[in-house]
């Protein structure tokens, strides 16, 4: 069947090619238009003309936009207690609550799981035409990676990448079209480049977690086909790698002893030991969102110790987690990772549940090969706000309730004596079972739907032998003794 997003789709679509794609940072003449708020606000206006929000709101219980509305209430409890309430508030309300309401958008637009296919290739796209054109403009020689991009840095562009690429695979083995399978081929390669030209060793180990996932626990590729992306990704690699001096960068994981981010004060680990001490000093509102930079700067000690000569970076968290912790407490923190685990878990039961379709578990598989990447990279990243984890999120969850869930396998019918009979007592005769409504006869499938369609009876049991009965019957006619009783197992209700 033919699939045609209407307009809200079309428009959320075109909204995630500026929010993540940056389109409007690479044609600067676009930015004057403003057009990510214009898009939103034009989402949440047909949002509440083409949507029946009365009966979607059931969709604001789900646990994860419950957690995600609990970050944004501890947030906005936290900026009088804030250690930069101004830098603090600025965030809240310019950045994290638009996040927070194109999240609710995206939930609540999503009709079917088409539209949230749709929005997922709409989201490979945009980081796609985002690669191609960095490609073309940003040039780097052997042995340099990319420093700063169109909002991105190297490190957060090699996150996107391998969040993004399994979405791509997809999208490539779904698509039917020549021109669509072409434009999948074009920009994964241009993203294995860029992944190349990045230089990222926590993309390195993102990318690695990705194919990992997928090589041992992905059930909806063949373990042909998973052997043979995983073998042409390596090879790519090696090739694209070896002429750029990529394996220089990656080498130098083994040996951390001389890496900066071990033994300098301005290295991941003497930062994650700060923000422990950060958090232990705050652990309720923490020190107000988007306050570690200033946390570094007022309560780290770090300037008296290094003396007034020598300045001091005030550095990001470098780890989504610490970075939660440090700027919202340990609620927000305990939020933060149960929000996680929900996501993970979610995409993972998409990609396993045999009720659903065969296209929403490959998808569930990609998004869950995608997040998979994403946790690792985030481990190394300051992404605890990142549009692109909540938009996972909105996605995921809408997946979850709009996918169409077939019927259960009919369950065997089961004979049970009435109470009071004797185990080892015959009971009854060979007279039909009676037939229950939803039951199936063994063989003949599940049941029907239509109310119109027959329903199936089961067969006949078996007679009984003659000999006495509990009634005082020898005959074995049908109807001696007491009757069978048939019970139906309860069945797993669906949404």
């Amino acid at each position: 069947m033919d699939y045609r997003p209407d307009l809200l789709i079309l428009v959320l679509a075109a909204f995630l090619f500026f929010d993540i794609g940056r389109l409007q940072k690479m044609y600067g003449f676009i930015a004057v238009f403003r057009p990510a708020l214009l898009l939103s606000a034009a989402s949440l206006a047909l949002l509440f003309a083409t949507r029946d929000l009365g009966r979607l709101q059931v969709r604001l219980k789900d646990p994860l936009i419950l957690l995600i509305l609990g970050l944004l209430a501890w947030a906005t409890f936290g900026i009088p207690a804030a250690l930069t309430a101004g830098r603090s508030f600025a965030f809240l309300t310019g950045t994290f609550v638009k996040t927070v309401i194109m999240t609710v958008v995206i939930l609540l637009a999503i009709r079917n799981e088409r539209d949230a296919e749709f929005l997922l290739g709409a989201m490979f796209a945009a980081i796609a035409v985002y690669g191609i054109v960095t490609v073309q403009r940003f040039e780097v020689g052997v042995g340099e990676r990319y420093g700063e991009l169109y909002t991105y840095d190297a490190n957060d562009l090699a996150q996107v990448i391998v969040s993004v690429a399994p979405i791509g695979i997809f999208l490539l083995r779904s698509y039917t079209q020549k021109l669509l399978k072409a434009f999948c081929w074009v920009s994964l390669g241009v993203l294995l480049v860029l992944m190349v030209k990045s230089g990222s060793r926590g993309g390195f180990l993102g990318l690695m977690a990705a194919l990992g996932y997928m090589l041992f626990t992905s059930k909806t590729i063949s373990p042909g086909k998973r052997l043979g992306i995983v073998v042409v990704a390596f090879a790519a690699l090696g090739i694209l790698g070896s002429q750029s001096g990529y394996w220089d960068f990656i080498g130098t994981l083994g040996n951390l002893d001389e890496d900066y981010n071990m033994n300098s004060h301005t290295g991941r680990m003497a930062i994650w030991s700060r923000g422990l001490g950060y958090l232990l000093a705050n652990p309720i509102f923490g020190v107000g969102i988007d306050g570690f930079m200033s946390a570094e700067g007022h309560l780290s000690g770090m300037q008296s110790v290094l003396g007034p000569d020598v300045g001091f970076k005030w550095s990001a968290a470098h780890n989504s987690w610490v970075q939660v912790g440090v700027e919202l407490g340990f609620p927000g923190l305990i939020m933060f990772s149960a929000m996680w685990i929900g996501l993970i878990l979610r995409a993972r039961k998409l990609s396993v549940d045999p009720l659903v379709s065969a296209r929403v578990r490959a998808l569930g598989t990609a998004v869950t090969i995608g997040l998979s990447g994403f946790v690792v990279t985030a481990f190394f990243l300051s992404q605890g706000y990142s549009s692109m984890l909540y938009t996972f999120v909105a996605i995921v969850a809408a997946l979850d309730m709009v996918a169409i869930r077939g019927p259960a396998v009919a369950p065997r019918m089961r004979r049970v004596r009435p109470q009071g009979v004797p185990a080892g007592s015959p009971a009854g005769a060979g007279a039909p079972a009676p037939s229950l409504p939803g039951a199936s006869a063994p063989g003949l499938g599940p049941p029907a739907h239509s109310p119109s369609a027959p329903r199936p009876r089961p067969p006949a049991l078996p007679p009984l032998p003659p000999g006495p009965r509990p009634n005082g019957r020898s005959d074995g006619a049908p109807g001696s003794g007491p009757p069978l009783v048939v019970r139906h197992p309860r069945s797993r209700s669906y949404r």
